[in-house]
């Protein structure tokens, strides 16, 4: 929708995933400590043939480049892509309007998902509790 799967894959070659996890974490051997949760022992591994990292204590999924980006800089696809681009200094080609508004709405129901996450949440651990303030087993 926003970027053709040419240019993704660009980006993609030219951000090697070891080189984009290696700025946000230290990996030996290419493991590390995950940045997504409190890690005592290294669990994120990165698989740099494969052009994936996973941590097996937090993530159902391997993820890729963007996916880390995205996890780590809290932003959309598109965004991720954008910063992978100027990390390596390609030029994307700008965004239409249409594409923009896209964007937006996008942004604005991740918002409005992750409020209606924290209510459901807060009502099930309200109803958890007894009245007398134990928890329920």
């Amino acid at each position: 929708m926003f970027y053709s799967n040419e240019i993704v894959e660009t980006v993609r070659q030219a951000n090697p995933i070891t080189d984009v996890v290696g700025q946000y974490i230290q990996l030996k051997n290419n493991k590390g400590l995950c940045p997504f949760h409190d890690d005592k022992k290294p669990s994120f591994s990165v698989h740099p043939h494969k052009g994936i990292a996973k941590c097996f204590a937090c993530m159902p999924h391997a993820i890729d480049v963007f996916g880390f980006v995205m996890l780590m800089e809290k932003v959309s696809f598109p965004e991720a892509v954008k910063i992978l681009a100027d990390r390596s200094g390609i030029d994307l080609p700008d965004f239409s309007e249409e594409d923009r508004q896209a964007l937006e709405k996008q942004k604005k129901r991740e918002r409005i998902l992750e409020e209606a996450v924290l209510f459901c949440h807060n009502q099930l651990m309200s109803v958890l509790k007894l009245e007398n303030g134990k928890e329920a087993v």
